[in-house]
């Protein structure tokens, strides 16, 4: 049995109810079987080696509709040539556009400099920690917003895309279940649930071990 079958199958043994979760030893079973999956299968990419909230928040905009090994040599490219928020301000969004040529969906090379602009005339150049700031930027949602404050700034909010819908429909509902099961507002709870220490204030966000201090 391989290391991922393993962990797939510890993933399996805690899976539990939606009402369930919030038993501190449940909870600490499901991060456990969690982090142990992420352990044994997780990438090694540029964006989980840094807190810098321009960084993450750029990784995350590549990352809409665009799978990681287009983004990975963009991301790079991109961070040589706007390394800072100041820089991406100041540039002609004509330059914009051309960095991000051949990633797609060129409205997001846009709304990233119009965040940059935001931050660097509102914020003097520091990005907001929390998510009701985060949001109140131009173009920012909120599984954007929750992103950068999770992994940027090591907070316990809960960050729910597709990935994390699969991942908590498998753990509480099974595997084999037909979706939709869940309700938005239990995924949103779970979520929530999930995201927060079982046991006291450590974080034990996976971001945090590939991170340096």
């Amino acid at each position: 049995m391989t290391d991922a079958q393993a962990n797939e199958m510890l993933l399996v043994s805690v899976s539990t109810a939606p009402d369930d979760i919030a038993d501190p030893a449940r909870l600490a079973a499901l991060q456990d079987g969690l982090l142990a999956w992420y352990a044994a299968n997780r990438r090694d990419l540029p964006w989980r080696q840094t807190r810098d909230p321009y960084h993450i928040l750029l990784s995350e905009m590549m990352l809409q509709q665009t799978q990681v090994p287009r983004v990975l040599p963009r991301y790079l490219a991109w961070l040589e040539r706007f390394p800072t928020l100041e820089t991406l301000a100041t540039v002609p969004t004509a330059d914009v556009l051309r960095e991000w040529s051949g990633l797609g969906y060129n409205s997001r090379a846009v709304r990233l400099q119009a965040v940059a602009r935001h931050v660097v005339a509102e914020h003097g150049g520091r990005m907001p920690r929390e998510v009701a700031a985060l949001l109140a930027l131009p173009g920012i949602g909120d599984y954007t917003a929750r992103a950068v404050a999770c992994f940027a700034y090591e907070q316990d909010v809960p960050v729910l895309d597709t990935n994390v819908k699969r991942v908590l429909h498998r753990v509480l509902v099974g595997a084999d279940t037909p979706r939709p099961r869940l309700t938005r507002s239990e995924f949103s709870s779970s979520a929530r649930t999930a995201s927060r220490p079982a046991w006291g204030p450590a974080c034990r966000c996976p971001h945090a071990w590939t991170t340096p201090a």
